[in-house]
């Protein structure tokens, strides 16, 4: 079994899926996909009987070109499954499957368009894909469990800020603020 945790899968562009998984099974934990691209399939898409689990995720903004008009759409699924599927307590633009996946949601990332921050390097404090205090839905959000020993997030903070994790790579070293009324 291979366990992915703390990853981000930003900006790639395929022909087929950006991640395809076959015959194995795999664990995405923690993970962002965000701003990808595909021609023909989805983000993620399984086959050969593999197994693929997917908890405190984030699934936002990626596209799939529309057939016959040379476009690409955030309108189609990101995750294309003909095996066993179980996604748990993730942030997902269109895939609607069980009660924890938070069905079209804007993250609230920090800044989507400056993925690497100020400084221009990725894994450090002012990443743009860090979830913004207190609008996100993704804030404490999590299942603790899912993590499996766990201790870090991607730029080496502790996982686990408060008593509940964080979706995404990243986990917010503050206690969510109020959000404000408007």
């Amino acid at each position: 079994k291979v366990v992915l945790t703390n990853c981000i899968f930003y900006k790639n562009t395929s022909q087929t899926s950006t991640t395809e998984i076959s015959g194995s099974q795999v664990s995405f934990v923690n993970c962002d996909f965000v701003s990808n691209r595909t021609r023909t399939n989805r983000v993620v898409s399984t086959n050969n009987n593999a197994s693929l689990t997917i908890s405190n995720s984030i699934f936002f903004n990626n596209e799939k070109i529309v057939p016959n008009r040379g476009i690409y759409s955030v309108d189609s699924s990101e995750i294309q499954s003909s095996a066993q599927l179980t996604i748990n307590n993730t942030i997902t633009q269109v895939y609607d499957y069980g009660s924890t996946a938070l069905l079209s949601m804007n993250p609230k990332f920090r800044d989507t368009s400056n993925v690497a921050g100020d400084d221009g390097f990725y894994f450090t404090a002012d990443d743009g894909l860090q979830l913004m205090n207190p609008c996100s839905p993704g804030l404490n959000s999590g299942a603790n469990a899912a993590l499996n020993g766990v201790l870090k997030d991607v730029v080496g903070n502790p996982r686990i800020f408060g008593n509940t994790v964080d979706l995404g790579a990243y986990e917010l070293q503050a206690a969510p603020l109020p959000i404000p009324k408007t």
